[in-house]
């Protein structure tokens, strides 16, 4: 019978590792209580919406797509409903291209305020509103009337191409990562119908939960490989020796 020897099973790992790049990913927690000050991170009259905004970055010949998993993660006996969201890109993002999914997110605002909080966001999208409106204000981000937004439980994805010049999803999500953890860079939820009887409303900065490095994902099919080399090792090791924005274009589909 013929064994692997040590070299020819690291060879494998190495090749393994080559092509199959990992996926970036990290995830912003959108719950006042996490905050160093919490009166900081939320409304004045907060009443409990919670929920997660899970990064994830791929390299496609459109540029870095940059994919948002939204979830709301209120309790389901307090009720309210997701209709937007505003988050922050570095400066050096040249331009992007918004994909809503399947989302109700089909208004896209840049510069986007939501008050009580005193400075704006460079991107919001949002759910579009209940009925047409002829008043300006309506056609805002923190404006309108949305209803159709993810309720508690719920999840959807939207996702952007964007050109940050030189940098590829490795170096972007490490820049962002480290931008959203000192707070260079913010997010926040915007929720309605708040309450049993629907009547509040909530505005929530995320944070980054966890202070560590972000975490390589391998691909579907990724852990498969892994499992084979680990028994290959396993099962050879041992045999015959032991010899780590400034926006400038805003398109959307």
């Amino acid at each position: 019978m013929r064994y692997l020897s040590i070299g020819s099973v690291g060879t494998l790992l190495a090749t393994f590792l080559l092509t199959a790049p990992p996926t970036k990913a990290f995830t912003l927690t959108l719950d006042p209580r996490l905050c160093a000050n919490p009166s900081d991170c939320m409304n004045n009259d907060y009443r409990g919406s919670t929920a997660e905004l899970d990064f994830n970055f791929s390299d496609t010949l459109e540029g870095v797509k940059l994919e948002m998993a939204i979830a709301n993660r209120t309790a389901r006996d307090l009720g309210s409903a997701l209709v937007g969201v505003g988050f922050d890109l570095p400066d050096f993002v040249k331009s992007f291209k918004y994909d809503r999914g399947t989302s109700t997110y089909g208004q896209v605002y840049r510069n986007a305020a939501l008050p009580p909080f005193s400075w704006t966001f460079d991107l919001g999208v949002r759910s579009r509103n209940m009925q047409p409106s002829g008043n300006p204000e309506d056609n805002t981000f923190a404006g309108g009337n949305p209803i159709a937004g993810l309720l508690p439980g719920q999840t959807t994805k939207i996702s952007w191409f964007v050109n940050a010049g030189d940098l590829n999803a490795r170096a972007l999500e490490d820049y962002m990562y480290r931008a959203y953890l000192n707070q260079n860079l913010r997010a926040a939820g915007r929720f309605e119908q708040v309450g049993s009887q629907g009547q509040g409303k909530d505005r929530v900065l995320g944070v980054i939960k966890f202070v560590q490095p972000p975490q390589e994902v391998p691909e579907p099919g990724g852990w498969l490989g892994l499992t084979a080399i680990s028994a290959a090792i396993a099962l050879y090791g041992g045999r015959g020796g032991r010899k780590k924005a400034k926006l400038v274009r805003c398109s959307q589909r």
